[in-house]
Protein backbone atom coordinates (compact mmCIF):
# COMPACT_ATOMS: atom_id res chain seq x y z
CA UNK A 1 0.00 0.00 0.00
CA UNK A 2 2.95 2.57 0.80
CA UNK A 3 4.17 1.48 -2.98
CA UNK A 4 0.82 2.55 -3.97
CA UNK A 5 0.81 5.51 -2.22
CA UNK A 6 4.61 6.38 -3.07
CA UNK A 7 3.95 6.50 -6.91
CA UNK A 8 1.31 9.13 -6.32
CA UNK A 9 2.85 11.18 -4.60
CA UNK A 10 5.90 11.15 -6.99
CA UNK A 11 3.15 11.31 -9.89
CA UNK A 12 0.98 13.81 -8.91
CA UNK A 13 -0.25 14.86 -12.16
CA UNK A 14 -1.37 10.60 -12.80
CA UNK A 15 -3.68 11.52 -9.55
CA UNK A 16 -5.29 14.14 -11.11
CA UNK A 17 -5.89 12.60 -13.75
CA UNK A 18 -7.16 9.60 -11.45
CA UNK A 19 -9.18 11.98 -9.61
CA UNK A 20 -11.07 13.68 -12.52
CA UNK A 21 -11.78 10.41 -14.08
CA UNK A 22 -13.35 9.38 -11.47
CA UNK A 23 -15.39 11.89 -10.89
CA UNK A 24 -16.77 11.93 -14.53
CA UNK A 25 -17.19 8.10 -13.97
CA UNK A 26 -19.35 8.80 -10.57
CA UNK A 27 -21.01 11.06 -12.60
CA UNK A 28 -21.65 9.73 -15.44
CA UNK A 29 -22.80 6.71 -13.04
CA UNK A 30 -25.21 8.92 -11.21
CA UNK A 31 -27.04 10.19 -14.52
CA UNK A 32 -27.91 6.46 -14.98
CA UNK A 33 -29.02 5.64 -12.14
CA UNK A 34 -31.29 8.55 -11.73
CA UNK A 35 -32.23 8.50 -14.97
CA UNK A 36 -33.52 4.93 -14.49
CA UNK A 37 -35.23 5.50 -10.69
CA UNK A 38 -37.17 8.76 -13.02
CA UNK A 39 -38.12 5.90 -15.66
CA UNK A 40 -39.16 3.84 -13.17
CA UNK A 41 -41.31 6.26 -11.36
CA UNK A 42 -42.53 7.36 -14.47
CA UNK A 43 -43.75 3.77 -15.28
CA UNK A 44 -45.94 3.98 -11.59
CA UNK A 45 -47.11 6.96 -12.15
CA UNK A 46 -48.37 5.85 -15.49
CA UNK A 47 -49.63 2.77 -13.80
CA UNK A 48 -51.44 4.66 -10.99
CA UNK A 49 -52.68 6.55 -13.69
CA UNK A 50 -54.15 3.45 -15.69
CA UNK A 51 -55.87 1.93 -12.56
CA UNK A 52 -57.40 5.05 -11.42
CA UNK A 53 -59.19 5.78 -15.02
CA UNK A 54 -60.45 2.25 -14.92
CA UNK A 55 -62.00 2.62 -11.25
CA UNK A 56 -63.27 6.10 -12.70
CA UNK A 57 -64.75 4.04 -15.94
CA UNK A 58 -66.57 1.52 -14.15
CA UNK A 59 -67.85 3.89 -11.52
CA UNK A 60 -69.51 5.97 -14.40
CA UNK A 61 -70.45 2.61 -16.54
CA UNK A 62 -72.53 1.40 -12.94
CA UNK A 63 -74.13 5.16 -12.08
CA UNK A 64 -75.34 5.22 -15.58
CA UNK A 65 -76.52 1.55 -15.65
CA UNK A 66 -78.27 2.30 -12.09
CA UNK A 67 -79.83 5.81 -13.54
CA UNK A 68 -81.46 3.38 -16.63
CA UNK A 69 -82.62 0.64 -14.56
CA UNK A 70 -84.28 2.98 -12.05
CA UNK A 71 -86.16 4.84 -15.34
CA UNK A 72 -87.20 2.10 -17.00
CA UNK A 73 -88.84 0.67 -13.59
CA UNK A 74 -90.17 3.53 -12.59
CA UNK A 75 -92.00 3.00 -16.12
CA UNK A 76 -92.88 -0.19 -15.44
CA UNK A 77 -94.79 0.55 -12.34
CA UNK A 78 -96.61 4.02 -14.21
CA UNK A 79 -97.86 1.13 -16.64
CA UNK A 80 -98.82 -1.18 -14.17
CA UNK A 81 -100.58 1.66 -12.43
CA UNK A 82 -102.13 2.32 -15.80
CA UNK A 83 -103.30 -1.30 -16.13
CA UNK A 84 -104.96 -1.20 -12.80
CA UNK A 85 -107.18 2.08 -12.86
CA UNK A 86 -108.42 0.82 -16.12
CA UNK A 87 -109.27 -2.70 -14.49
CA UNK A 88 -110.90 -0.90 -11.84
CA UNK A 89 -112.88 1.54 -14.36
CA UNK A 90 -113.60 -1.99 -16.58
CA UNK A 91 -115.38 -3.38 -13.61
CA UNK A 92 -117.36 -0.49 -12.27
CA UNK A 93 -118.83 0.56 -15.39
CA UNK A 94 -121.79 -1.08 -16.90
CA UNK A 95 -120.53 0.46 -20.62
CA UNK A 96 -117.00 -1.24 -21.16
CA UNK A 97 -116.69 -0.11 -24.89
CA UNK A 98 -113.49 2.12 -25.03
CA UNK A 99 -112.54 0.41 -21.94
CA UNK A 100 -111.37 -3.20 -22.99
CA UNK A 101 -109.24 -1.48 -25.82
CA UNK A 102 -107.73 0.61 -23.53
CA UNK A 103 -106.92 -1.70 -20.97
CA UNK A 104 -105.64 -4.27 -23.61
CA UNK A 105 -103.01 -2.11 -25.00
CA UNK A 106 -101.92 -1.05 -21.64
CA UNK A 107 -101.75 -4.61 -20.75
CA UNK A 108 -99.41 -4.84 -23.67
CA UNK A 109 -97.28 -2.03 -22.46
CA UNK A 110 -96.51 -3.38 -19.57
CA UNK A 111 -95.40 -7.22 -21.05
CA UNK A 112 -93.14 -5.08 -23.05
CA UNK A 113 -91.83 -2.61 -20.38
CA UNK A 114 -91.24 -6.04 -18.22
CA UNK A 115 -89.84 -7.36 -21.27
CA UNK A 116 -87.25 -4.14 -21.28
CA UNK A 117 -86.37 -4.26 -17.30
CA UNK A 118 -85.62 -8.00 -17.86
CA UNK A 119 -82.83 -7.08 -20.09
CA UNK A 120 -81.12 -4.68 -17.66
CA UNK A 121 -81.85 -6.06 -14.65
CA UNK A 122 -79.42 -8.11 -12.64
CA UNK A 123 -80.41 -12.08 -12.75
CA UNK A 124 -81.69 -12.19 -9.08
CA UNK A 125 -84.37 -9.65 -9.05
CA UNK A 126 -85.30 -10.91 -12.54
CA UNK A 127 -85.79 -14.29 -11.17
CA UNK A 128 -87.26 -12.91 -7.73
CA UNK A 129 -89.86 -11.01 -10.40
CA UNK A 130 -90.69 -14.12 -12.08
CA UNK A 131 -93.16 -14.79 -9.27
CA UNK A 132 -94.86 -11.98 -9.40
CA UNK A 133 -98.77 -12.08 -10.04
CA UNK A 134 -98.24 -9.27 -13.06
CA UNK A 135 -96.60 -12.03 -14.74
CA UNK A 136 -99.87 -13.02 -15.48
CA UNK A 137 -100.71 -10.21 -17.63
CA UNK A 138 -98.33 -11.89 -19.90
CA UNK A 139 -100.95 -14.99 -20.93
CA UNK A 140 -103.67 -13.41 -20.50
CA UNK A 141 -106.23 -12.47 -23.44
Amino acid sequence: MTAFRQYFEDNPEIFAALVAALAILGGFLGSIIGAKIQANGGRDQAAAAREAAAATNEAQRVAALWTVRHVHMAELLQRVDEVHRLARLFFAEDSTSGLESQLREARQAVVQKQAEVELIAPGPVVDAARGCPVNDLRYAG
